[in-house]
């Protein structure tokens, strides 16, 4: 086996682990096909960016923010200086730093990373593209950190209705836009439409990826404090009635 085939199968296998939710492992051969593509095809070449992306999912997914920031940050430089600044692989690695900014509450510099990748998207590949919806599911979810609701309901919305037309309506793909807009509606006091949506979206990944995935821990995390919440808000009205109900008969 040559080296660029050696570096292929690794890359595969580390992309299969990911997708199974098995980080560490993952992680494992993601670092030796770094090695060997940097040993290679030399540091700046587009394939080792390829692998420090692969690494720097694993560490993010794992919490590993720190770790994985330099290797997205590499990743980005490696491909803006092959591609150019507005080449779709380079949104890409815009689209992943700003995931990461996201996970460290650097919402600022996510909005500036997710937008980038956004316009790059919608000129390179039309607006009705799945990578577009992603863009505007990641900008929607930072908005809603932002408190900027409003806006992060439009495009939640865009996104959703973009990946029903082109994935159809029982794809896992939509699990992230669904998740996105039930926070939205959960953040304006609309519960039961953020419920729905939690709902249907935990019943797309189980029936795709199956009950063990790690998304699904999270989807049932997120439908947990939807029914907490909805369960608080009602014990509160109940109890403002009540209230009122006393003082009335008072008066």
């Amino acid at each position: 086996m040559n080296d660029e085939t050696h570096w292929r199968e690794l890359t595969k296998r580390a992309i299969a682990l990911h997708r199974e939710g098995r980080y560490a492992e993952s992680a494992h051969i993601a670092e030796e096909a770094l090695a060997v593509a940097e040993k290679c095809f030399g540091v700046e070449h587009p394939r080792v960016a390829v692998s420090l992306n692969n690494l720097a999912e694993c560490y993010r997914e794992q919490g590993k923010h720190q770790e994985a920031e330099p290797l997205y940050e590499r990743a980005l430089a490696i491909k803006e200086k092959a591609y150019g600044r507005e080449n779709i692989r380079v949104a890409n690695s815009l689209s992943n730093l700003g995931a990461l900014y996201y996970c460290q509450k650097r919402y600022a510099e996510a909005e500036a990373c997710s937008l980038r990748a956004l316009r790059i998207r919608e000129s390179a590949l039309g607006p009705e593209h799945p990578d577009v919806a992603r863009s505007l599911t990641n900008l929607a979810g930072i908005l809603l950190k932002q408190e900027r609701n409003q806006e992060a309901e439009r495009l939640g919305k865009r996104a959703l209705l973009l990946k029903e037309r082109v994935l159809g309506t029982d794809d896992p793909g939509l699990a992230a836009s669904m998740n996105n807009l039930a926070a939205v509606y959960h953040a304006q006091g609309k519960h039961a439409a953020a419920t729905l949506l939690c709902c249907h979206a935990l019943a797309v990944v189980e029936k795709r990826l199956g009950p063990c995935h790690p998304h699904i821990r999270v989807l049932v995390q997120n439908m947990e404090k939807l029914r907490r919440s909805l369960r608080e808000r009602r014990e509160a009205e109940s109890t403002q009635a009540t209230t009122v109900s006393i003082v009335v008969g008072r008066n």
